[in-house]
């Protein structure tokens, strides 16, 4: 193989491929990068065989054909090299990359043994905007349990009945719920996607009026956007029934400025954290809420504005939990909902049922 590209279109591609390098593995192959030199490009692939990346990168092609490259070093040394073309030259068993004055040297592989990627097909894939995707994947792969002991629980429900489509995590404590509108009726379809795959999908993702397209089979789901395209070996078994635990009515709902409440929270932590169970509690009476957060270095009282209705409340809650969704938060103002102070607090949207919250309280009332 002989190519030459640039350093920074080549260190991209790895970038972006490599997020599919295991992190330990048992089979030594996986930790190499597969590289075809074809049709004017570079293409790259890495798998842990729960996920796979591919993506191409542009390329003038002098002679055809395909290697593994030693994973991690092979990016580490693209990516360090200085801008400019890149010239590589690869036999079985050597790589030489040049780069204006850098000579490199590596060892490396026939590909002959490189798993290939699942093929996923569909005659319907479902149609995105990336940048809708990117936002609803971070509002919701944060809640999922990171406990191997209920592997489903690890996983995002990827959920699409008619033109709407739902993601849901949650882990015992929390849950996050994200939807949006689509232009086409894609009947009814469900898949739990590991929230680890599919946090690497919404790096990938780019913004403005890019599409991606999904396609989902029994086992694997495949995100093609364009370039790169990313496989993810879905989880087996049923996802909890979410919409059981959701409440469909409130005694108490408080409406507050989302960064205002965020900022409140906060600073509140800094001290919560410190203590044996890292507690904030809330007061709640009309036009005001009262934070509290001690530990054995002191105590903090922060106090804000809310529109409130119903019920005065007191109510606490693992500072974490409640933290985790205001960082994911992006309009002015919410809605907390509440009925008492040993029941979930679900949080939504003053306007529209774009996304929903649900924070288990700390039981420490009567």
């Amino acid at each position: 193989m002989y190519i030459r590209c640039e350093q920074e279109l080549l260190a991209a591609g790895l970038g972006i491929a490599t997020r599919a390098l295991p992190v330990r593995t048992t089979m030594p192959v996986l930790e190499n990068i597969y590289m075809e030199a074809r049709d004017g490009a570079i293409h790259i692939i890495c798998t842990d065989l729960q996920k796979g990346i591919q993506t191409q990168v542009e390329a003038d092609v002098e002679e055809e054909g395909t290697i593994l490259m030693p994973g991690r070093i092979f990016y580490e040394v693209v990516r360090k090299l200085p801008k400019g073309e890149v010239e590589i030259r690869t036999d079985s068993s050597r790589a030489e990359i040049h780069c204006q004055t850098s000579r490199t040297t590596l060892s490396c592989m026939e590909a002959s043994e490189y798993p290939s990627l699942p093929d996923v097909v569909s005659s319907l894939p479902i149609i995105l905007r990336q940048e809708e995707f990117k936002e609803m994947i971070r509002q919701t792969a944060f809640a999922a349990s990171l406990d191997e002991s209920r592997p489903i629980l690890t996983g995002v429900l990827l959920e699409i009945t008619g033109n709407q489509l739902r993601l849901v995590a949650l882990d015992g404590f929390r849950l996050a719920m994200c939807q949006c509108q689509m232009g086409e009726d894609y009947g009814s379809l469900a898949a739990v996607v590991p929230a680890s795959s599919l946090g690497e999908i919404g790096k990938i993702l780019t913004g403005g009026d890019a599409k991606v397209q999904l396609t989902l089979t029994g086992t694997h789901l495949l995100a093609d956007m364009g370039e790169t395209r990313f496989v993810a070996r879905l989880l087996e078994g049923e996802f909890i029934k979410y919409t059981q635990i959701l409440p469909s009515e409130w005694q108490t709902r408080a409406k507050v400025e989302c960064a205002a409440f965020a900022a409140a929270i906060d600073r509140a932590s800094t001290l919560a954290r410190e203590g044996r169970n890292n507690l904030i509690r809330l007061s709640m009476s009309q036009g005001n809420m009262t934070l509290y957060a001690d530990s054995d270095y002191g105590k903090v009282e922060e106090n804000i504005p809310v529109e409130l209705e119903g019920k005065d409340l007191e109510i606490a809650f693992n500072a974490r939990y409640m933290g985790d969704v205001l960082k994911n938060v992006s309009q002015e103002a919410m809605y907390l909902c509440f009925n008492t102070n040993v029941s979930p607090c679900v949080i939504r949207p003053v306007e529209g049922e774009g996304f929903l919250f649900l924070v288990l309280p700390v039981r420490i009332y009567a």
